[in-house]
């Protein structure tokens, strides 16, 4: 997870995420309006079920003060997967990107995800290939807000 310096970020720890679940709840102020933003990274043998109790309990857990929420990562399931499909539907969320993430069969797989209740406030859900992976895509979408930028930082170098 990287963090640009100087965004509103802090991560959240009132819920306890029992050890060995990856799942990291952020708070993201913009605009006046308050995000939480949710990591995870779901270990492909991990129970499918215990791991979406987790997550829906979390939501559960912090959806009294947020009206928008975003979830991403690396479910290691596609949104069409019954266990996936029932979570989506139970907290109304919009997979916002559609293309393929992962390419270790031949015909590739969709389960980098970008799930959020508010699909309006985000534009250009695409993926990138960087070079760091042989078969995975990064997957990225853009907010439709502004903040106040940090000046500038000058740099000095000497010969």
């Amino acid at each position: 997870m990287y963090i640009r310096q100087g965004l509103p970020v802090k991560k959240l720890s009132s819920f306890f995420v029992p050890d060995g679940f990856q799942i990291t709840p952020l708070e993201l102020n913009l605009a006046k309006q308050k995000w939480l933003i949710v990591v995870i990274y779901k270990h492909p043998k991990e129970n499918c079920e215990n791991f979406f109790n987790i997550l829906s309990n979390l939501l559960d857990f912090y959806l009294a003060r947020y009206d928008r929420y975003l979830i991403l990562g690396d479910f290691n399931l596609e949104p069409e997967q019954p266990v996936v499909a029932d979570f989506m539907e139970a907290h109304e969320l919009y997979c916002l990107n559609t293309e393929k993430t992962c390419f270790k069969s031949d015909n590739g797989r969709r389960i980098d995800l970008l799930l959020t209740n508010n699909r309006n406030c985000f534009k250009h859900s695409l993926t990138l290939e960087t070079g760091l992976s042989d078969w995975h895509l990064m997957v990225y979408t853009m907010m439709k807000a502004t903040y106040k930028k940090l000046p500038p930082k000058k740099f000095f170098y000497r010969c």
